[in-house]
């Protein structure tokens, strides 16, 4: 019985050994991609908005910016986020915890969000050109690569939609803004070949609220355009910035709606 024993808890150890070294790999490359995306570029300093930097911009969107407090602030170039939430594929499905670390460039402009839901391990990002998505199996297999033009497209809305973390990318020359009516303006923003669109939704405060678009959704292996939307509340002060630390995200479907994503801000850190 003890060799038995000695054989079982062997087995278990080794099993422990190939998943911890897988995990250890795929974090790695992961870590990688995290440098290729914050590395700095020469030209990259941040500057300092002054109020006029707002002229020109729509009503809401002025009303917004002053709320936030980037006038007279610096750029937020670089920053690290931790978040955990909840996440379901179907409305049927439990819910599933999650806890993720999002580093942002705004100067690319990209992000990586890599989340553990015990056992499975994703990896979400823009670089600054292309998206892409990597669901894996504990890091010793990958159940999942995407990297189509959907999902360049849903990448980068994200990246769009996620701009009330670092309100000062509301000013970069990538992004066209196209007034809507007192509480609401368009958002079209154009990186590499990938261009992404969506509506920014203003209360009398100055918060936005809420950010809808179209995107792109899996379904048995084909991708349909639907009505996506992303609810953002409890704004709080994070390195001088007011920002949403809690929201939803969820599908506008015919047949009612999906909310798929909750989260919330745990930790806000500027690199630069």
């Amino acid at each position: 019985m003890s060799i038995v024993l000695m054989i079982l808890a062997g087995i278990v150890v080794l099993s422990l050994l190939v998943i911890l070294t897988g995990s250890l790999v795929f974090r790695g490359k992961i870590s990688r991609e995290v440098n290729r995306l914050m590395s700095a570029e020469e030209s990259s300093l941040p500057g300092v908005i002054r109020a006029d930097k707002l002229n020109g911009l729509p009503e809401p969107v002025k009303r917004y910016l002053k709320y936030a407090g980037v006038v007279d602030k610096r750029e937020l170039l670089r920053l690290r986020i931790s978040q955990k939430g909840e996440i379901r594929t179907d409305r049927d499905q439990r819910w599933m915890p999650f806890r993720a670390e999002q580093f942002v460039s705004t100067t690319k402009p990209g992000f990586l969000w890599r989340a553990n839901t015990f056992p499975i391990l994703v990896r979400d990002m823009f670089d600054g050109k292309k998206g892409s998505m990597r669901i894996n199996l504990l890091g010793l297999r990958n159940l999942a690569i995407a990297e189509t033009r959907e999902i360049d497209q849903g990448s980068l809305m994200r990246y769009l939609g996620e701009m009330v973390w670092y309100p000062t990318a509301f000013l970069s020359d990538k992004i066209t803004w196209h007034p809507m009516d007192e509480n609401s303006a368009m958002a079209v923003i154009k990186a590499g070949n990938t261009t992404a669109e969506g509506v920014f939704h203003f209360n009398a405060f100055g918060q936005v609220e809420m950010f809808t678009a179209k995107r792109y959704r899996e379904i048995h292996g084909h991708f349909e355009l639907d009505k996506w939307m992303a609810q953002m509340e409890e704004y709080r002060d994070a390195e001088g910035f007011m920002i949403p630390f809690k929201g939803t995200v969820s599908w506008k479907l015919p047949e009612g709606d999906l909310d798929y994503f909750r989260f919330e801000l745990t930790a806000y850190h500027r690199i630069s």
